[in-house]
């Protein structure tokens, strides 16, 4: 089992493959192969443990504009 955060700007999302809805910022626990793929999906979810690494990264805001 691995650890998976909705961090979704959409809010609650329900996932049809596990018959579950996961809350905003909430963290769930689902089977490895099925957070493999939520993974996939960097901008949806995000690990919520060590072992569970994203498979891309996620774009970093926190950048001002040149000249600013």
């Amino acid at each position: 089992m691995a650890k998976i955060k909705n961090v979704s700007p959409l809010g609650d999302l329900y996932v049809p493959s596990l018959g579950i809805e996961v809350a905003f910022g909430e963290t769930t626990d689902v089977p490895d192969d099925a957070a493999a793929s939520l993974l996939d999906q960097p901008f949806n979810w995000a690990s919520g443990d060590s072992k569970t690494k994203t498979s891309a990264p996620v774009a970093d805001d926190t950048t001002t504009p040149e000249g600013a």
